[in-house]
């Protein structure tokens, strides 16, 4: 997400007519090639998601395809039955029979549409879900560096704005768009038996309002793209004005009046811009509706005039007048199918784009997945930088750690500490050299497996709107959803019973801000953290300076439990405390990338290098302090 205090600095940036939008465009070259490959997923999502009420609606619609001409000519049949005035004619059987198919053909159209309608919900309803499902599960295969590029972030966004709301959209309104021209080639059939040239007319003045519409459903869909960068920042703005951890930092420098005018920017450039294109629209449309009407009046004028003169017959009239207007139905439901499905369709395209996106880590068939696991971790000489920099953040960093220690990682800020918790993860590829458990390779391991026998606690672990007990159970939930016993000990052995007994419901009190009214310091949650990562018994723990919001006791307690409670267990620990880092069996100095040193508290002090300058500057902070 784009950076604060960057926006503050940026503003030239912002006012130079949005230029990162050219950035976030998606060349689509081929629209109906586009169009082609939404229609075909729409339909397997929708088969997929239901095939009962799939073939419901498809049954319906190819039954109100040629609803409309049967009934216009069983309509056109009654009124021939009548000559002059109010006689009508002796077969009075014959006369019944049209009169009933009209009513059944009315009834039965009735009865489809309410029913493919019925359908139709439901099927938009189980699609929806089928979506989700596929959109969360292919998020949670990417990569931690798709999150960090703006591109994946404006790919996200379209997807969250996109055709997830009515997948079956696409089919649906091409299904509309079949039966509308089958309903067309019937009345037209219908019309040209009756007046040929006339019928001629009619469906050549509708052609326009047609291309016009799928011209604006593509335009609008261009627009979506051009803009989707700054409604990103728009939603951004929003954020910073109304989150509350925000809140307190807007007051403070003043900064709501900026933030607003820099939302109302943003903002007013799309509207302005879809304005225009609304406007076009607007007028591209109204002179097809013009024209075509107008060829409307005429042939109904001039079907009248023959009438007039005794060309025609009343039932011929009255047949050829009920086709016209069927046909304008249809026209219109067919303009507006293939404007809404256009819609739809490149609505799902960004879908297509996002779940195309192969992560570079994948878990691998192949991939190891051994039965014992003690914890033992090798670095041979790794080389790193982040994607998209070429920076080297790790340098030729080799070490080894035994089974069972507890390692301290410290360093100044940008020194390849928590990076080196994010490749033993593997959440990064190494650009050099190789990483090993227990003699294996991580790369070969299966990364399912890995991430098992992995536990991590950051700097700002996730709150989960749960209770309690949920947010420690979540660290081994198949084994410990219903284990009360052991969550509550490893709550104890974090030592936050104290707290957790005074809560509403103890272990079964709701947490967080949007469904609860249970909420915890920040230092608390961090203890909820620690303790849903030690419920993974044979995993590595992992905590990347989890104690930055607990005060110099919590910590070292929280450090002498892990040590006292799972001593055959490997911890890495960051942290820029020293008090926490001496109790470690061992310390690791980074540098610019580089171990510059290793070894325990007394013996790096001993050696009066980098680690005890680091020691000194901060005891001295803390004396002036």
């Amino acid at each position: 997400m784009i950076n604060f205090l960057q926006l503050i600095r940026k503003s030239s940036w912002y006012n130079n007519s949005f230029s990162m939008d050219k950035i976030s465009e998606l060349p689509h070259n081929n629209i109906f090639s586009d169009l082609k490959k939404s229609a075909i997923w729409s339909s397997k999502l929708a088969w997929e998601s239901s095939k009962k009420l799939f073939c419901i609606i498809i049954l319906c619609f190819s039954l109100q395809a040629v609803i409309p001409a049967a009934s216009t000519g069983a309509i056109g049949m009654l009124v021939g039955k009548y000559q002059s005035g109010l006689q009508i004619t002796i077969d009075f059987k014959s006369h019944c029979f049209w009169l009933g198919t009209v009513i059944f053909l009315f009834a039965m159209e009735f009865v489809l549409t309410e029913t493919s309608n019925y359908c139709r919900i439901r099927l938009i309803d189980e699609t929806g879900i089928s979506l989700q499902k596929k959109l969360y599960m292919h998020t949670a295969s990417m990569d931690l560096s798709f999150f960090e590029k703006h591109d994946s972030l404006n790919k996200l966004f379209r997807v969250s704005i996109g055709g997830g709301a009515n997948c079956f959209g696409p089919i649906q309104n091409a299904m509309i768009v079949l039966v509308g021209f089958i309903q067309i080639a019937t009345l037209f059939g219908l019309m040209v038996y009756l007046q040929p040239l006339l019928a001629f007319l009619l469906i050549l003045a509708g052609i326009p309002m047609l291309m016009i519409r799928g011209k604006n459903a593509v335009e609008k869909y261009n627009l979506s793209i051009r803009t989707t960068q700054r409604n990103r920042l728009s939603r951004y703005f929003t954020s910073r004005l109304t989150g509350s951890e925000n809140v307190c930092s807007i007051k403070i420098f003043n900064l709501a009046d900026e933030m607003i005018r820099r939302f109302e920017g943003t903002t007013r450039s799309v509207i302005n811009e879809k304005k225009r294109l609304l406007r076009k629209i607007f007028f591209r449309l109204s002179i097809s509706v013009f024209v075509y009407l107008i060829v409307f009046t005429l042939v109904i004028f001039w079907l009248s005039y023959l009438f007039y003169i005794g060309e025609i017959e009343a039932g011929s009239m009255a047949m050829f007048m009920l086709a016209a207007f069927r046909t304008i139905r249809s026209f219109n439901n067919i303009s507006n199918a293939v404007s809404s499905g256009t819609d739809s369709a490149l609505s799902i395209v960004p879908i297509l784009d996002f779940l195309a996106e192969r992560p570079l880590i994948s878990d691998s068939k192949n991939g190891c997945s051994p039965k014992s696991f003690s914890g033992a971790i090798r670095f041979n000489n790794v080389f790193f930088c982040y994607p998209g920099t070429t920076k080297e953040v790790i340098r030729g960093l080799s070490f080894s750690i035994e089974a069972g220690q507890k390692v301290a990682i410290v360093g100044s800020n940008g020194a390849g500490k928590s990076t080196l918790i994010k490749l033993l993860a593997r959440f990064y590829l190494p650009d050099e050299g190789e990483i090993y458990l227990d003699k294996l390779c991580v790369n070969d391991l299966s990364l399912r497996w890995l991430h098992d026998h992995i536990a991590l606690v950051s700097q700002r672990p996730i709150q989960f709107e749960a209770s309690v007990y949920d947010n420690i159970a979540f660290g081994d939930w198949e084994n410990l959803k219903d284990q009360p016993e052991k969550v509550q000990e490893l709550a104890a052995q974090v030592g936050i019973m104290d707290w957790v007994n005074r809560l509403p419901d103890k272990l079964n009190t709701h947490l967080g801000k949007l469904f609860g009214e249970t909420t915890l310091s920040q230092g608390q949650w961090q203890l909820l953290s620690v303790a849903r990562a030690m419920a993974r018994k044979d995993a590595i723990l992992l905590f990347d300076e989890p104690t930055s919001n607990l005060d110099i006791n919590a910590e070292i307690a929280m450090f002498r439990a892990i040590r006292n409670n799972f001593e055959n267990r490997t911890v890495l620990f960051v942290s820029h405390r020293f008090s926490t880092v001496r109790e470690a069996d061992r310390i690791l100095v980074l540098d610019g990338g580089y171990l510059v040193e290793d070894g325990t508290h007394e013996q790096l002090i001993n050696n009066n290098g980098y680690y005890a300058t680091m020691v000194r500057h901060q005891t001295f902070d803390q004396i002036t302090k």
